[in-house]
């Protein structure tokens, strides 16, 4: 089965697909060229959780052996993994900031934080202040980081911050910004809010969507949800996908 696609514009070479499956990851061509990049490739697992265009244009990808960094045409550049420091090192989520940082988020060992240009390694974990070592989504809105964890949502900005605007015994899955709304998909379902909001003192005005509005599925746990151009949200379920 499939776990997660991104798809990227590579300027000298069109626009291409990477798709991480539990058998490697597979890129899909603008032609159609289907290749799969596995044990083969040297790949540190083939069971995959997440791909992630990168600022250089390269693709890190989420194994339940580290990360793997690969290029355009599927070469495998680098590992981090045990031996580089990464010791819980089944990757769930990956985000990279414009500064170029990878924030790789794990199950079981918290965040870490890869330098790409020197390869330094840092971990946070709960002693640091996160809700939960098993981080699932990570995203960044215009006042902060936003980190998902199996306990509810966590805060970035300088130091860590819970959220107790949404309840720790909400497990969440995703994280996805678009302007100013957020969507929180999770355990308790789906939550559309703003970062005032959750960083507020007043609580949460806004409700938990269901049935009546279309989320006619149920929520895929390891699924990634995505945001089109125009602010539709489709939400990975295990009987297909649902818009909102």
């Amino acid at each position: 089965g499939i776990y997660d696609s991104m798809e990227e514009d590579f300027t000298d070479h069109g626009a291409q697909r990477y798709q991480g499956r539990i058998y490697g990851v597979v890129k899909v061509a603008s032609d159609g060229t289907i290749s799969n990049y596995g044990r083969a490739a040297n790949m540190p697992s083939i069971y995959i959780n997440a791909t992630l265009p990168l600022n250089d244009g390269n693709v890190a990808v989420a194994t339940e052996e580290g990360v793997a960094i690969i290029d355009y045409d599927g070469k495998l550049i680098k590992v981090y993994g045990r031996e580089q420091g990464i010791y819980n090192n089944n990757i769930l989520c990956l985000y990279q900031e414009k500064s170029g940082l990878l924030y790789a988020g794990t199950d079981e060992g918290g965040l870490y934080v890869i330098d790409l240009s020197d390869d330094e390694i840092i971990n946070y974990t709960t002693d640091d202040g996160l809700n939960s070592n098993v981080v699932t989504s990570i995203d960044e809105g215009k006042q902060g980081l936003w980190i998902a964890t199996d306990n509810g949502i966590c805060f970035y900005k300088d130091s860590f911050r819970a959220i107790s605007n949404v309840e720790y015994t909400n497990s969440i899955y995703d994280i996805a910004i678009f302007e100013d709304v957020m969507w929180l998909v999770g355990s308790r379902g789906v939550l559309r809010t703003t970062e005032d909001e959750l960083l507020g003192s007043k609580g949460i005005a806004s409700r938990y969507y269901d049935t009546n509005d279309g989320l006619t599925k149920t929520i895929n746990t390891t699924g990634n949800a995505y945001i089109d151009k125009d602010g539709k949200l489709f939400i990975c379920c295990n009987d297909g996908i649902c818009t909102l």
